[in-house]
């Protein structure tokens, strides 16, 4: 019988507060608009934008990309976003199961 094998998903992702600002004012987007979509408080939205809270939930994260029109990873904080390759394609670039087997090589 096969085990079933289950990502693991980051509850937690590291956003760039700056970014996020900068995409919104460029947009023309209030931070009203930003907290209504994403279903926080404009207080919350303040935070984010000031790295109050550098670290949000995914879920959230990604209604934040969608109300500002643009990838997640855009506004992941870019470390955090190179980490996550790391620990997806490890060091060199190659795919790895969460076993660490090697799969695939990353082109």
């Amino acid at each position: 019988m096969e085990k079933d094998i289950q990502c693991s998903v980051r509850p937690m992702v590291e956003i760039d507060g700056t970014k996020i600002k900068r995409i919104r004012e460029e947009k023309g987007f209030t931070q009203l608009y930003v907290a209504t979509v994403v279903g926080v408080t404009t207080d919350t939205i303040s935070r984010w934008e000031n790295r109050k809270y550098p670290a949000i939930k995914r879920e959230n994260g990604l209604k934040l990309a969608e109300a500002l029109e643009v990838d997640l990873e855009l506004i992941m904080d870019r470390l955090e976003g190179e980490k996550a390759a790391r620990d997806e394609f490890g060091e060199e670039g190659e795919a790895i199961r969460p076993d660490k087997k090697l799969v695939s090589r990353y082109l």
